[in-house]
């Protein structure tokens, strides 16, 4: 437990230049990247805090920096608003609590609740309880983890508008972290040989490819091609294939199929989909994805079966942007990595990727198909996104839960014949 010292809040008051103040936060780690043989000292990194705090009306901003090694463990480096012993005391693992949920799938979170949140992490002693409304981004580079920015306040909710100027003050505070000699660092640490990542094996098979990470909504970019009528056509005739395969389905297949039927008989959903940007099916999916929370406001518990259309709208949406825009996930023998599977993105990989691989959990829907169709399919793989990125060699070993990373000329050759004799 730490020892309570008084907390330094900062100004809540958004600052009337907003130019002017980031012009401020760039020059707080401009040190840092200018005078890159020198450590960065927890000084510059707490100027940085409270630099970005103010643009975002946050009274408290902490910055993780991810250690790599035997124990990948992301510890406080600058914080403004907390006592100062969190930091370099303060560790979390990658996958713990929000920050770390944060640093494994490499997306922003913005919660309201704090420790009702279930995969919030409570740290007693300093205070947190005090700073419900909670914003965490990815701090990255070229896809590769470097730590985490966190931002908190009593209230209120932080708006999509903050979620993205925090996305831009990330990249800022990445400049700090690669000067940085433990941040540095995390470039050599990856391993230039082969890796071997554990996980469990949801639907058995052999699959080798290159990596393509499956992004989210909020991910989508700004711009972009209008999604038309062909490219839900072309779910449609997926969905088509897989019901001429199994005509008489049960189960969880069964309910999978039909959740789709339903799904892309949504008029609703059609009507906004159809002719949108990028930008138009990352607000519909957000529209989505609040509905549940909002009728839960009139009563006690929020519906899941709502929560889990959201969930597939979401997933239907960035396809839908995917077959838009000609992205290379869409090509085949590509191996799917991310956090989560539904339905819609199961039905997709059954026609086009070789293997999907995640850290979190696939659906009952998502595995049914996957089985069906004979997808190899490995979840719960422990630092997957820290020692993969676009573009790496995988096998994916679902018959042993196994996932090699960037495999020798001998172990792809064997893996070649294994997967051409099934």
């Amino acid at each position: 437990m730490f020892v309570m010292r008084p907390r330094v809040l900062v100004p809540f008051n958004r600052s009337p230049d907003p130019a002017g103040a980031l012009c401020g936060v760039l020059a707080a780690a401009r040190p840092a990247q200018t005078a890159s043989a020198a450590p960065v000292t927890p000084a510059t990194m707490d100027e940085l805090c409270r630099e970005v705090a103010s643009l975002l009306d946050a009274e408290v901003a902490t910055i993780y920096a991810l250690e790599r090694g035997g124990d990948e463990a992301l510890v406080v480096v600058g914080n403004v608003g907390f006592p100062h012993e969190v930091v370099g005391n303060l560790r979390l693992s990658v996958g713990e609590g929000i920050v770390g949920t944060v640093a494994a799938c490499l997306h922003p979170i913005s919660i309201v609740g704090g420790a009702r949140d279930p995969r919030f992490k409570s740290v007693r002693g300093i205070g947190e309880e005090d700073f419900p409304v909670l914003l965490a981004v990815p701090v990255a580079r070229d896809l590769r983890c470097l730590g985490v920015l966190v931002f908190q306040r009593r209230a209120p909710e932080f708006s999509p508008r903050d979620v993205k100027l925090a996305c831009l003050l990330a990249a800022t505070v990445a400049l700090s972290l690669e000067a940085d000699g433990e941040a540095s660092a995390t470039h050599d640490a990856r391993p230039a040989t082969a890796l071997s990542l554990d996980g469990r094996a949801l639907s058995a098979g052999l699959g080798l490819g290159r990596v393509e990470m499956l992004p989210t909504a909020e991910s989508l970019p700004t711009a972009g091609p209008q999604v038309g009528a062909a490219e839900l056509a072309r779910v449609e005739k997926d969905l088509a294939r897989l019901r001429e395969r199994f005509p008489e389905p049960d189960g969880a297949l069964a309910r999978a199929l039909h959740r789709l039927e339903t799904l892309l008989s949504d008029t609703r959903f059609r009507e906004r989909a159809t002719g949108a940007t990028p930008r138009e099916l990352a607000a519909l999916a957000r529209d989505y994805a609040r509905a549940p929370f909002q009728l839960a406001a009139h009563s006690r518990d929020v519906d899941q079966s709502m929560l889990e259309r959201a969930r597939d709208v979401e997933e239907l949406c960035v396809l839908l942007h995917l077959t838009a825009s000609g992205s290379r996930l869409r090509d085949a023998g590509r191996v799917w990595v991310g956090s989560r599977l539904g339905a819609v993105f199961a039905l997709a990989a059954t026609r086009r990727a070789a293997a999907v691989v995640l850290d979190g959990e696939a659906t009952p829907e998502a595995v049914a198909i996957a089985r069906a169709a004979g997808l190899p399919l490995v979840a719960s793989v422990q630092g997957l996104f820290a020692w993969t990125r676009p573009g790496d060699l995988l096998v994916v070993d679902a018959d042993r839960a196994l996932v090699r990373v960037n495999p020798s000329a001998s172990e792809l050759a064997q893996a070649r014949r294994a997967a051409a004799g099934r």
